[in-house]
C-alpha cells in the first residue's frame, strides 16, 4: 500500500528531484490515514438489544437486487418501534439490507414502511470464499436482517427522466419474448445502466463465476470508455471545425470540446444515480483535462495522487474497498505504455489534407484504445486469477478478446443506439435487441468454454502464474531497454518454475456454511468431503464456499462425498457441486432423488458395516444399522443420517450429522457390544447442537477432545443451546463453533499429538470483523 501511495503521490519524479520531505510526508500519511478512515466507520456499533426484537421502520429503497430471494439496501429515516422510556434507539440515516423471502418489488428511491428484524453485519468466514463482512463494510451498511409481513409504500419522489424511459421501453420490449430476447434485452440494461434486475440467473451466475461481471456493471472501465468514445468524437469534430473556420479559433475549439466531453461524462453519471466507481473515474478524468487544457506543469502521477486524496477525502470508506485498489491499478495500467515515450509526431501529419488527417486522428485513436485495454487486462489479470482462481484463468483470455471488443464496437454502437433513441425509437430499439443478440452468443461462448475447462480438471497453479504474469505485463509496458526486458523473461521462468509449496498434511476443515453443514478433508491435493450445506433459491453453499475452498486449497480430485441425509442444510449444495470440476468419483447416500438417479453407479449407500481406505486413513460407517430395532420402526429424516468415524494414525473423527438421543443409544449400545468404536478426538456436535441430541453417556461414550458446532451466527433457533454447550464443558471437552470461528481447521499429521485448531475467523480478523457478542 505504502508503495502504492508513494507512486500515486508522482513518487518516480519524488525520488527523481530528492523531495525527501514530500516523501516522508506520504509514508507517514498512509497509515493514518487508513486508521482514521476505518476507525470512524467502526465506531457506531450495532446495539446487540435489538436482536430478538421486531423493528417497525421507515426507509427509503437504494440500490442493488440481488439473487438470493431479494435483497434490498435501504437508508433509515425513522424508526419507530417503542417509545424512548421503553429503551428504544433513534437511528437516522442508517444503511441497511434486508432480504424479502417473499421477493417483493422495490422502486428505488421510493419510501416504505415495514416491520423487520435487524442483525450486524455478518459473513461468511472461509478460505477462498467471499468477504461479504468486508463488502458490507466498504459499502458502509450497518445492519442486515430481514422483512417480518407485509410493507407498506409510502411515497415516492421520482422524476421520470431520459434514461428513465428508456430503461422502461426495454423492459416493456422484453414482456412476452422468447428467452434469449429477454436475455439479450435484460444484458443491454445492465451494460447500459448498471441494471441488473434484467439479467436471468443462467447468465448471473456465468457472470460471476466466469470473472466477468465487471463488463456488465457500471464502473470506472464503463466511464472510461464512454470517455473514450467521446474524446474521439470531439477530436474528429475538431478536424472538421478546423478546416471550416481555420487554425484562429483552434484553441476555444480544443476547450469547448474538452468541456463538452467532460460534462457528458458527468450527466451520464448523475443519470445512473452516481455510483461511486463512476464517480471516481470522472473525478481523474475531470481533473486529468483540466490540467492538459490549461497546460499545468504536472505529471500524469501528481493527477493520479490528487484524484486519490480527493476521493478519500469524499469517501474514507473506500479505503478498504478493493474496487477502489482495482480502480487506480488499472489507471496505471493506462499509464504505463505511454510513460516517458514521446507522443511521435513528427510534423508530416500536420501537412496532410484535413480528410487524410481526419483518418489518420481515427485509426491513431482505436489502435490507442485497442492498446490501452490490452495493457489494462494484462495488469489486472493477475488479481482476478488471485480472487477466483482457475475459472478466470480462462476467462482472462476472454477479458482481453472482450474489452478491446466492448471499447471498438459495443459500447460506441450502444451510444449510437442510445441518440437514435431521441430521433426514432423503433430504429433504436432494432439496435438494442441486434448487440443483445452479440452479447447472447458470446456469453454462450464463454458458457462452452467454462464448461470445458470444468470437465478438463486442469491440473492449474493459481498464485504463482499471475505474479509471473503481473511481471511479464509491468516489463512489456514500461519504457525500459531491450536488457531490462529480458531480465523481465527470465524472472517469469522463474517464478514458474518455482512453483508454490504443496501441503501433503491430512487436515479436516468444517466449513462455515451458515445454519448447515460442510466438512471436507484434504491430502495432496485430494478431498474427501461431508455434506456440502444449504440452498436458499439461487444462492447454495458449494458455489458460494466450497467450491472456492477447494480452489484455493488447490484440490485437483475430489474422490468421495457423504450426504449424510436429504435435508437441505446438508445436501443442498450438490447439485451445483455435481455441476462443478469438482464433480466427485463416488457418492455415498442413503436417500432417492431426481438427482441422485441420474447418477446410476456412482452413487452408494451409506449403511453399517461399509467402509474404506483413503489417503492412509481408514473410514467406517456407523450407521444406520439395517439390523437396528430402531432401524425397523418410523425413524425421522434427522436420525438416518450417515455416521462415519475416519482414523489416521493415531487421531480420529466423528462426524454425526443430524442424530437425535435414540440413535445415540443404539451407538452407545453397539459400542457396548463392541461392535462399532465411538472414541474420537474431534466429534461434530449432532444436529448443529440441538437439545434433542448430545446426551451426557454419547459425550463421555465419544470422549472427544473438541467438538465443532456446525451452526448460523444469531440463528432464529438457539443452536448450539447454551444447556448443551454446557454439558460438553462439564465433561471436559473444547466447545468450537463456525458462527464465531468461521472455518476451522485440524491437522492431523503429527502423530505426537494433536495440534490446536486453526480458526479462521481470528487469523484473518481485520477491522470490518464484526464483534461477536454471541458467545457459547
Amino acid at each position: 500500500m505504502l508503495v502504492f501511495l508513494l507512486l500515486l503521490s508522482g513518487g518516480y519524479s519524488t525520488l527523481r528531484s530528492n523531495k525527501i520531505i514530500v516523501l516522508f510526508t506520504v509514508l507517514g500519511m498512509a497509515p493514518f490515514l487508513f486508521h482514521y478512515c476505518v476507525q470512524s466507520m467502526s465506531d457506531d456499533a450495532f446495539p446487540y438489544e435489538v436482536l430478538e426484537r421486531s423493528l417497525t421502520i421507515q426507509a427509503v429503497s437504494g440500490s442493488d437486487v440481488f439473487s438470493w430471494g431479494t435483497k434490498t439496501t435501504f437508508l433509515i429515516v425513522d424508526n419507530n418501534s417503542c417509545a424512548e422510556s421503553e429503551g428504544c434507539f433513534s437511528w437516522q440515516d442508517k444503511k441497511i439490507q434486508l432480504n424479502d423471502y417473499q421477493e417483493g418489488v422495490y422502486v428505488k428511491g421510493c419510501s416504505y414502511k415495514a416491520k423487520v428484524r435487524l442483525k450486524p453485519p455478518i459473513g461468511l468466514s472461509n478460505p477462498g470464499g467471499f468477504d461479504y463482512e468486508h463488502w458490507l463494510f466498504s459499502k458502509k451498511i450497518w445492519a442486515v436482517g430481514y422483512v417480518k409481513g407485509e410493507v407498506t409504500p409510502l411515497s415516492c419522489n421520482l422524476s421520470v427522466g431520459w434514461f428513465d424511459r428508456l430503461q422502461e421501453k426495454l423492459a416493456s420490449q422484453a414482456q412476452g419474448e422468447s428467452l434469449r430476447q429477454v436475455r439479450s434485452l435484460g444484458l443491454v440494461k445492465a451494460l447500459l445502466f448498471g441494471n441488473k434486475s434484467g439479467i436471468v440467473e443462467q447468465d448471473k451466475d456465468l457472470l460471476s463465476s466466469s470473472g466477468l461481471i465487471h463488463l456488465f456493471v457500471i464502473s470506472g472501465l464503463h466511464v472510461g470508455l464512454l470517455f473514450g468514445v467521446l474524446l474521439i468524437f470531439s477530436r474528429l469534430s475538431l478536424l472538421g471545425c478546423q478546416a471550416i473556420l481555420g487554425s484562429k479559433l483552434s484553441w476555444f475549439a480544443g476547450v469547448l470540446s474538452e468541456i463538452l466531453t467532460v460534462a457528458c461524462v458527468w450527466w451520464y453519471v448523475t443519470e445512473i444515480a452516481l455510483p461511486v466507481s463512476a464517480v471516481r473515474a470522472a473525478i481523474f478524468i475531470s481533473i486529468w483535462r483540466a490540467v492538459r487544457v490549461f497546460s499545468y506543469q504536472t505529471t500524469i502521477w501528481q493527477v493520479l495522487g490528487g484524484s486519490f486524496w480527493l476521493i478519500l477525502a469524499m469517501w474514507p470508506e473506500q479505503v478498504v474497498s478493493l474496487g477502489f485498489w482495482m480502480s487506480f491499478l488499472a489507471i496505471v495500467g493506462l499509464i504505463l505504455p505511454f510513460w516517458g515515450r514521446g507522443r511521435g509526431n513528427n510534423g508530416t501529419e500536420l501537412k496532410s489534407s484535413w480528410l487524410k488527417r481526419f483518418f489518420l486522428t481515427l485509426r491513431r485513436y482505436f489502435w490507442t484504445l485497442l492498446k490501452l485495454q490490452l495493457s489494462v487486462s494484462f495488469i489486472l489479470l493477475p488479481v482476478l486469477i488471485w480472487m477466483q482462481g482457475a475459472p478466470v484463468s480462462l476467462a482472462a483470455l476472454w477479458n482481453l478478446l472482450l474489452i478491446p471488443l466492448f471499447s471498438v464496437f459495443v459500447v460506441p454502437s450502444l451510444v449510437v443506439a442510445c441518440v437514435i433513441f431521441w430521433w426514432s425509437e423503433s430504429v433504436a430499439l432494432w439496435l438494442f435487441k441486434l448487440l443483445g443478440s452479440l452479447l447472447v452468443g458470446i456469453l454462450d461462448c464463454v458458457s462452452d468454454s467454462v464448461q470445458w475447462l470444468n470437465h478438463m480438471n486442469l491440473d492449474l497453479n493459481y498464485y504463482h502464474p499471475s505474479v509471473a504474469v503481473f511481471v511479464f505485463a509491468v516489463c512489456a509496458l514500461m519504457p525500459l531497454g531491450l536488457v531490462y526486458r529480458a531480465f523481465g523473461v527470465l524472472a517469469v521462468v522463474f517464478i514458474i518454475l518455482l512453483g508454490r509449496d504443496e501441503s501433503a498434511h491430512f487436515e479436516v476443515w468444517f466449513l462455515d456454511v451458515g445454519q448447515a453443514q460442510s466438512v471436507v478433508i484434504t491430502r495432496d491435493r485430494r478431498a474427501m468431503i461431508y455434506d456440502v450445506g444449504f440452498k436458499f433459491g439461487n444462492f447454495n453453499a458449494s458455489d458460494a464456499v466450497v467450491i472456492p475452498f477447494l480452489g484455493h486449497k488447490q484440490v485437483k480430485v475430489v474422490d468421495h462425498v457423504f450426504i449424510s441425509h436429504s435435508d437441505s442444510d446438508h445436501s443442498g449444495g450438490l447439485e451445483a457441486l455435481l455441476d462443478s470440476r469438482y464433480r466427485p468419483d463416488t457418492l455415498h447416500a442413503n436417500y432417492q432423488s431426481d438427482l441422485l438417479s441420474l447418477l446410476g453407479g456412482q452413487v452408494k449407500s451409506c449403511s453399517y458395516g461399509d467402509g474404506l481406505s483413503w489417503q492412509g486413513s481408514r473410514i467406517e460407517v456407523l450407521w444406520p444399522n439395517p439390523q437396528s430395532k430402531l432401524h425397523n420402526e418410523l425413524m425421522s429424516n434427522n436420525d438416518t443420517s450417515c455416521v462415519i468415524r475416519l482414523e489416521y494414525g493415531n487421531h480420529s473423527l466423528l462426524l454425526v450429522g443430524d442424530i437425535s438421543v435414540k440413535v445415540e443409544k443404539e451407538l452407545i449400545a453397539m459400542a457396548k457390544k463392541g461392535d462399532v468404536r465411538l472414541s474420537s478426538d474431534i466429534l461434530s456436535m449432532p444436529h448443529h447442537g440441538s437439545k434433542s441430541s448430545s446426551s451426557m453417556a454419547f459425550i463421555q461414550e465419544v470422549s472427544p477432545s473438541w467438538v465443532v458446532a456446525s451452526s448460523g451466527a444469531l440463528n432464529r433457533y438457539g443452536h448450539p443451546s447454551k444447556v448443551v454447550v454446557e454439558r460438553y464443558r462439564n465433561a471436559g471437552v473444547e466447545v468450537l463453533n463456525t458462527a464465531v470461528s468461521g472455518a476451522i481447521r485440524f491437522d492431523l499429521e503429527n502423530q505426537d499429538g494433536l495440534s490446536p485448531p486453526l480458526m479462521w475467523r481470528t487469523l484473518k480478523e481485520s477491522y470490518w470483523t464484526t464483534n461477536r457478542k454471541i458467545g457459547l
